[in-house]
């Protein structure tokens, strides 16, 4: 049987139909709507871990959310790099068991782009950190 590190060279990558809100676009919702999509996030996150049968990480990872927009307009990437989006994406990970925790012992970094598509959608792509 391989060890643990051996059996670990693997990625995920799965796409979810939500727009990738910025901090600014977070502040300016009403309490009651930063819950109901954060919710519907996790949820989207945990749903499609559960259909595709994600194994669990049981070493360190890497996580990059890629955000896709349909508009050509430039953005600021600081804006997306922290915030309700990116929590509730961990926390779905979390939740479905993908990851232990989304503390530093088990996510060693966390990389955010920004693209141009034609659908709005936020790509998570998770995988090992080479040592």
């Amino acid at each position: 049987m391989p060890s643990e590190s051996e059996s670990e060279q693997r990625v995920i990558c799965f796409d979810i139909p939500q727009v990738l809100l910025s901090m600014n676009q977070w502040h300016d919702l009403h309490w009651s709507k930063k819950a109901s999509y954060k919710k519907q996030v996790e949820t989207l996150v945990w749903a499609t871990c559960k259909a595709n049968k994600f194994e669990k990480f049981h070493v360190p990872v890497g996580i990059q959310i890629t955000g896709y927009f349909k508009s050509k307009r430039r953005r600021d990437i600081d804006n997306y790099s922290g915030g309700s989006t990116v929590k509730a994406i961990l926390d779905g990970l979390v939740d479905a068991n993908i990851i232990t925790d989304d503390n530093t012992k088990y996510v060693e970094y966390i990389k955010i782009k920004l693209e141009q598509d034609t659908v709005n959608k936020i790509r998570v792509t998770i995988g090992v950190i080479g040592k």
